[in-house]
C-alpha cells in the first residue's frame, strides 16, 4: 500500500497541526525539535550524491515512548541513488526519473529497469537536485529494566516507515518499512556508555529487491560540562547496505547539546569505507524535556 504524493502533503500538515498541540509545544512533558543535515559523499559509486535534509520530530514519554518523524528533503539525484531512509544508497537497476534522463550528457535513454551503477569517474553523469516531502516515521518503545535512579536501563520498540514520499523522485521507495530495535545504557562516573542494535524489513519497489538489513550503534555521552551547560558524545554507527551491490555503511560521529528546556544540538559524522558519506553535518533546537533515548545521539 503506498499513500500517493498528492495527498502526503495532508498527512504531513496533519502530523504538523497535531504537534503543535503536543505538551511538548506547550512546554509540558515531551520534545518538540528540528533538525537539519548536510551529507556529502559518492557512497561507493563514484557520482556525488549530496542531500540537504529538515526533519521535524516529537518524542514524548519515558517508560513507554512515541517518536514521530517527518523530513523535507533536498537530493542531488543521478544515476544510480535514491533516498532509502537509511541515508542515500547506491541502487542498481534505475537511472532515476526518466524526465531528466536520455539524450542529454551522462543521459542512457533507459526507463527504470536500465542498466546498473554507473562507473567511477569514466562516463560524464547528469545530475539533478529534487526535494519534497520524505517518509514519515513512527515509533513506539517499551522500557524493559532499569530506569529511575539505576545505573542501567534497556528499552525496545517498533518503528513503521509510511511511504509519503515521492518515488519518481527519488525521495523514497514508495513502499513501507518496519523496524524492530532495542537500545540500552549505562551510567558511568561521568559519563553514560549506550549502545542500540535494530532490524529492518525493507519493502520492495517494482523494479528492484532490496535487502532486509541490520543496524547499530555504540557510544559515550558526558556528563555535563562547562558550567553544565554542554554534554559532549562520541559514538560509531554501522548498518548493512540495502542491496547486494553495495558496500556497508560505517560512520563516526561526534556531537554537542547544550541543556536547559531549551537545547541546540550539533553533530558531525565521518564515513568509514566506500558505502559511507564523505561528511555529514547536523545542527537541531529542542524544547520541552529530554526524553531518555539513548539512540539520541543519532540525530538524523
Amino acid at each position: 500500500m503506498t499513500v500517493r504524493y498528492g495527498n502526503a502533503w495532508w498527512l504531513a500538515t496533519a502530523v504538523l497541526v497535531a504537534l503543535a498541540g503536543t505538551p511538548a509545544a506547550r512546554g509540558a512533558e515531551g520534545e518538540l525539535s528540528f533538525y537539519t543535515s548536510w551529507n556529502s559523499g559518492d557512497y561507493g559509486t563514484g557520482v556525488s550524491a549530496d542531500s540537504q535534509i529538515f526533519t521535524t520530530r516529537y518524542v514524548w514519554g519515558d517508560a513507554f515512548q512515541i517518536r514521530v518523524e517527518l523530513p523535507v528533503i533536498r537530493l542531488q539525484s543521478s544515476t544510480g541513488v535514491l533516498q532509502t531512509g537509511f541515508g542515500t544508497m547506491p541502487l542498481e537497476g534505475r537511472h532515476g526519473n526518466d524526465s531528466h534522463m536520455g539524450g542529454g550528457p551522462g543521459g542512457t535513454g533507459h526507463g527504470p529497469m536500465g542498466a546498473t551503477l554507473p562507473q567511477p569517474a569514466t562516463v560524464p553523469t547528469q545530475s539533478y537536485w529534487e526535494s519534497g516531502l520524505g517518509d514519515l516515521r513512527v515509533a513506539l518503545s517499551r522500557r524493559l529494566v532499569g530506569g529511575g535512579v539505576r545505573l542501567f536501563r534497556l528499552d525496545a520498540g517498533l518503528e513503521v516507515k509510511a511511504p509519503t514520499a515521492d518515488e519518481n523522485r527519488n525521495l523514497g521507495t514508495g513502499q513501507w518499512d518496519l523496524r524492530v530495535f532495542a537500545s540500552g545504557a549505562y551510567r558511568f562516573w561521568s559519563a553514560t556508555g549506550f549502545a542500540g542494535v535494530g532490524y529492518s524489513r525493507l519493502g520492495d519497489p517494482s523494479w528492484i529487491d532490496l535487502e532486509n538489513i541490520y543496524d547499530g550503534w555504540l557510544g559515550v555521552e558526558s556528563d555535563p560540562i562547562a558550567g553544565g551547560r554542554l554534554t559532549v558524545s562520541g559514538w560509531i554507527e554501522a548498518r548493512q547496505a540495502v542491496v547486494a551491490s553495495a558496500d556497508d555503511y560505517a560512520a563516526l560521529g561526534l556531537g554537542l547539546q547544550t541543556t536547559g528546556r531549551r537545547r541546540w544540538r550539533a553533530a558531525v559524522l565521518k564515513g568509514v569505507g566506500n558505502g559511507s558519506q564523505d561528511l555529514s553535518v547536523i545542527v537541531g533546537l529542542a524544547w520541552g524535556l529530554n526524553p531518555p533515548s539513548w539512540n539520541k545521539a543519532l540525530y538524523r
